[in-house]
């Protein structure tokens, strides 16, 4: 990351990139011209079971019928994991996300569609939006057996998941 971006400036940086996620997830299952204002009008967004839509407008389209159909009244809550800076203005978030439907909350809340996703947020016209979004699936089993078979690889790593410490909603 460039060294003339000071503390102060590095933490301003996290609270926006924090809150650009937050309005996204705000967003999800009410408004898709809302929920795809957080991201880039060139944007790539990868869907867990491999779908890709290329930019802000494909994003909305995919969602509006989603919204006013199978997610309508859904809520995506998550929780980002690590901010990156990789240059002033960029940097790669992982966070762990799931859709709540009905009126589920607490700890449960999205237990079964837990997700670990990957963005890139950019800085443009002094606002932080998402250039880039890659949500993949858990398989926790799969994860067991990866950490038995490399055993130089962390279990408590693997099988952390933020949102088992509390309500994100």
């Amino acid at each position: 990351m460039n060294t003339d971006h000071d503390a102060t400036a590095l933490e301003e940086d996290h609270l926006a990139v924090h809150e650009a996620f937050d309005r996204v997830m705000a967003a999800w299952g009410e408004d898709a011209d809302a929920y795809g204002a957080g991201f880039t009008r060139d944007a790539s967004y990868v869907v867990w079971f491999g779908a890709r839509y290329r930019g802000r407008a494909e994003i909305v389209e995919q969602h509006r019928p989603l919204f006013a159909g199978p997610m309508r009244g859904s809520r995506l809550v998550g929780r980002i994991e690590d901010v990156q800076f990789i240059h002033d203005d960029v940097a790669v978030v992982t966070s762990w996300g799931a859709i709540v439907r009905g009126r589920r909350t607490g700890r449960h809340a999205g237990r079964h569609g837990r997700k670990l996703q990957t963005w890139v947020a950019v800085r443009s016209d002094d606002r932080w939006r998402f250039a880039a979004f890659v949500n993949t699936k858990r398989r926790p089993l799969i994860e067991t057996i990866a950490a038995r078979a490399v055993p130089a690889r962390s279990t408590e790593a693997t099988n952390a998941d933020p949102l088992r410490k509390g309500d994100p909603s």
